[in-house]
């Protein structure tokens, strides 16, 4: 792809009134600046971008590839406060070769907000945070997402996954030709991995479920179908794990084969252990029969896990979340998580940061992970009866005795994370954040459910001392009673350690 070739190109092509690039080293149909057009054409002001980017694409053509994506305008552009969840981008590209029956999201590659003042930034910051989590919430195929933003002349670049979202330094759309050219060239010509898509699911077009495909330790694939989806709220928050629970079935030879399962897709820290190999090391833990037998009472079964694997075109490999920088490069330049970067160009060798506000998540790199759990199950907060919820409290209690004995705590117990079967058993769920009480790596803020995590964890403080703190030794007598220096305590996140 030869950039500077293309720019040379349009300023050649079409006539002399019709040259995509005009005399006045401009884009044709942006003669004069957005801002500087009358008010009435608010929502018109951005309508020869189409054309612009429908030249950059004849003028780069590349024989041989086909085009994965087309460029719109939304005719009916929502500006201001009165967007709700289902409001389209100002603009979007979308992939050529989805299904008419699937939503719109489904088919936005990279999302474009548009405004004609530079002083609507934040509103921008907005719309598009907006549009690129309904791509993400919509569609169970995106891994991440890309998008722009206008005001009026300034144009920035984003980019968003499951761990993070950044955007460019702002550039001047009408006359940085190259940059423009780089940009839409790059993403007309991208495969669907390189858009975002996930190759490992496939849309069945005839409902509105998936094809799942998942790997074993030793590289054996199994296709699962997906026939509905139990849980997909979490989705909904940009910058988290995703997660994603459908009940679904095996497929092979293409017939549905076996009893429904249940999967879970979902994007987990890189540097933690994953479900199902904790879930191995505690059933093993503890050799004898007995043991054996009251973990499978207590716990669920784990007939698949592991990393999703993408094939990117040139090898296959875990499908992470990109380190955008170095954690070592963001101390040095005391630069805080998450970025936005201010990278002048998309070629530019290295990428300098600034912080923003519109995410409070932590920066962590994730990767793709899938389980499947052969019981299908109801959480406790459906129970329907006061019996039902005491029994499965008394039971969870013994699942968590289990646990301890072999030296792990669970740290995430919730109403969500307690289980009843099909046969009223009580099963204790979801080990991803359950740790060894020999693990003595840096302690870990705030984890678990939110709702379910003590306040004092959740403040990482001390809320609730008495006004005389006492400490009573029985190996003395009343005089041993003295007062205590609260400074003597473990701070709140060592007990998030060992919090059950």
């Amino acid at each position: 792809m030869d950039i500077h070739k293309t720019v040379n190109k349009l300023k050649r092509m079409g006539t002399k009134s019709r040259r995509p690039i005009t005399k006045h080293n401009r884009w044709w149909g942006f003669n004069s600046d957005p801002i500087d057009r009358t008010k009435v054409t608010k929502k018109t002001s951005f309508k020869r971008l189409a054309d612009v980017v429908r030249d950059i694409v004849r003028a780069g053509t590349m024989h041989g590839q086909e085009l994965s994506l087309r460029f719109h305008n939304n005719e009916q552009p929502v500006f201001g406060y009165g967007r709700d969840k289902d409001t389209l981008p100002d603009a979007y590209l979308v992939l050529t070769s989805v299904p008419e029956t699937r939503s719109p999201w489904e088919k936005i590659a990279v999302s474009g907000e548009y405004n004609v003042e530079k002083w609507y930034e934040k509103e921008n910051i907005y719309k598009v945070s907006e549009s690129m989590c309904n791509i993400m919430r919509k569609d169970p195929r995106r891994r991440f997402t890309f998008g722009f933003t206008i005001e009026d002349t300034e144009m920035k670049v984003w980019y968003c996954d499951r761990s993070q979202t950044v955007a460019s330094q702002p550039f001047n759309f009408i006359t940085d030709h190259e940059t423009v050219v780089h940009f839409f060239l790059s993403l007309a010509y991208a495969s669907p991995v390189h858009l975002g898509w996930d190759p490992t699911i496939a849309i069945q077009e005839h409902d509105l479920q998936y094809r799942i495909t998942m790997q074993s330790a030793d590289g054996t694939e199994f296709v699962y179908r997906t026939l509905e989806v139990l849980f997909d709220s979490a989705a909904s928050i940009l910058h988290g794990p995703g997660t994603r629970v459908w009940k679904a079935v095996k497929v092979v030879d293409g017939h549905d084969y076996g009893d429904p399962i249940v999967l879970k897709d979902c994007w987990a820290p890189c540097d933690r252990q994953r479900e199902g190999t904790i879930h191995e090391k505690l059933r093993d833990a503890n050799p004898s029969d007995a043991f054996r037998e009251a973990f499978e009472h207590s716990f669920l079964t784990v007939e698949l896990h592991g990393d999703v694997i993408v094939d990117s075109g040139l090898q296959r490999q875990p499908d992470r979340t990109p380190l955008i920088l170095s954690p070592k490069e963001m101390k040095e330049n005391d630069y805080k998580i998450p970025p936005v970067s201010a990278t002048v160009k998309p070629g530019a060798a290295r990428s300098l940061w600034r912080e923003i506000t519109y995410t409070k998540s932590r920066h962590e790199r994730k990767v793709h992970y899938r389980i499947v759990i052969r019981e299908i199950c109801k959480p406790l907060k459906r129970a329907t009866s006061l019996q039902e919820v005491f029994k499965a409290l008394g039971d969870v209690c013994s699942a968590l005795k289990l646990m301890y004995q072999t030296g792990w705590i669970h740290r995430d117990v919730s109403t969500g994370n307690i289980l009843i079967d099909s046969h009223g058993k009580t099963r204790l769920s979801d080990l991803e954040y359950a740790k060894d009480m020999n693990d003595k790596s840096d302690p870990e803020f705030r984890i678990g459910t939110a709702n379910f995590v003590a306040a004092e964890v959740q403040s990482q403080a001390y809320e609730f001392w008495p006004r005389d703190p006492v400490r009573f030794s029985p190996l003395s007598d009343t005089s041993s009673i003295t007062s205590q220096d609260p400074e003597t305590h473990y701070p709140p996140s060592d007990i998030t350690q060992y919090t059950t």
